[in-house]
C-alpha cells in the first residue's frame, strides 16, 4: 500500500517554559497528523492471479444466476494463466413461476465485513467483452438482504479485449431492490461491507466473458471513473 509521504515524531522535552496545556494541545495536533499520513492510499482486496490463490482462494467467491429459479443462465469462475475469467451465458427464457430471467452473478463474503471507511472507490483491473456489468455492494445494516447498492462497471467500446484499469467511486453506487433502482436514496455503510460483487443482467442473450486481474479499494482526492490501457 502506498503511504501519503514521509513524516519525523518530535517528543516533546521533558523540561522547559512551555505550560503543560500547550504542549498537550500540540500533541493532539502531532497524533491528528499522523493518523492522516498513516491512513493508506489502497487495501487490495482481492488478487485474481493463480500463484497467489494460496492467499486469495479462488472458491471464496460465491456464483449465481437465475437457474437457481428455474432459469437457464450458468456461469463460471476459473484461473486463466496469470488472471481468473468470469464467464458463462445467459438466457433469458423463463421457466417455473419466474416473470424474468437472465442474470449470473459473483460476489465474496469475508468472514469479517470489510471497514473500507478510509478509502472513496474501488478499482479494478479487467479485460471485457464490452457488456454492461455492475458491481455491487451489499452492507451488514438494518437493510433487507435483498438491497444492494450498484454501479456500472465503467469501460469503453475501445476497451474491448484489452487490459484496463477502472476507477469506480463510492459516491456512484445508487441503492436497489431486486435490480430496480430506489426513489430514496442513501449512502451504504464503508465500514461494515458485507459482500462486493460483479453481475451481468444486461438484458441481452448470449455468452459472456469477464477477466479479472485484481481488486482494491483506494482513496483518491479526485476519483474519476475512466478506463484506461495498461
Amino acid at each position: 500500500a502506498e503511504y501519503m509521504g514521509e513524516f519525523e515524531c518530535e517528543v516533546p522535552a521533558k523540561t522547559g517554559t512551555t505550560p503543560m496545556w500547550r504542549r498537550a494541545v500540540q500533541l493532539v495536533k502531532d497524533t491528528l497528523t499522523l493518523n492522516v499520513l498513516e491512513m493508506p492510499r489502497d487495501r487490495s482486496l482481492f488478487v485474481f492471479n493463480r500463484e497467489q490463490m494460496q492467499n486469495y482462494p479462488l472458491n471464496n467467491w460465491e456464483l449465481t444466476s437465475d437457474a437457481q429459479y428455474g432459469g437457464l443462465s450458468l456461469c463460471s469462475l476459473a484461473h486463466e494463466e496469470h488472471f481468473a475469467r468470469f464467464s458463462g451465458n445467459i438466457s433469458l427464457e423463463v421457466g417455473g413461476k419466474m416473470v424474468k430471467s437472465g442474470y449470473c452473478n459473483m460476489k465474496i463474503t469475508p468472514k469479517h465485513p470489510y471497514n473500507l471507511e478510509p478509502f472513496n472507490a474501488l478499482a479494478l483491473r479487467f479485460r471485457t467483452d464490452g457488456r454492461a456489468y455492475a458491481v455491487t455492494i451489499a452492507t451488514d445494516s438494518m437493510v433487507p438482504q435483498a438491497v444492494i447498492w450498484q454501479s456500472p462497471l465503467p469501460t469503453h467500446p475501445d476497451a474491448i479485449g484489452k487490459w484496463c484499469i477502472t476507477h469506480i467511486p463510492f459516491s456512484s453506487f445508487v441503492l436497489t431492490y431486486q435490480g430496480y433502482i430506489e426513489n430514496n436514496q442513501i449512502g451504504f455503510n464503508e465500514r461494515k461491507i458485507r459482500s462486493i460483487g460483479i453481475t451481468l443482467a444486461d438484458g441481452t442473450a448470449g455468452s459472456f466473458q469477464l477477466d479479472l486481474d485484481w481488486l482494491k479499494a483506494l482513496r483518491l482526492d479526485e476519483t474519476q471513473s475512466v478506463a484506461s490501457k495498461q
